[in-house]
């Protein structure tokens, strides 16, 4: 197996979050040298949990945004 592969395989889904808001979501094994930009935090996102871009996340529970109405 080539090393691409292998992180590949190891990697898991992680959201970025700035203000309690998901701002991006990320594969990343968790060891590699990578991290968040400043002024926001990574938090791995559990298997079976869904969460995307515009979510809030607080007291570790991820929250989907509010229907929008078209008027």
């Amino acid at each position: 197996m080539n090393q691409e592969a292998a992180v590949t395989s190891t990697a898991t889904q992680y959201a970025v979050i700035e203000s309690g808001i998901v701002v991006n979501i990320v594969m990343w094994d968790g060891a590699s040298d990578w991290a968040p930009p400043d002024g926001s935090e990574e938090v791995k996102i559990p298997a079976g949990t869904i969460a995307g871009i515009g979510y809030t996340y607080a007291a570790g529970v991820f929250t989907a945004p509010a229907a929008i109405s078209a008027n």
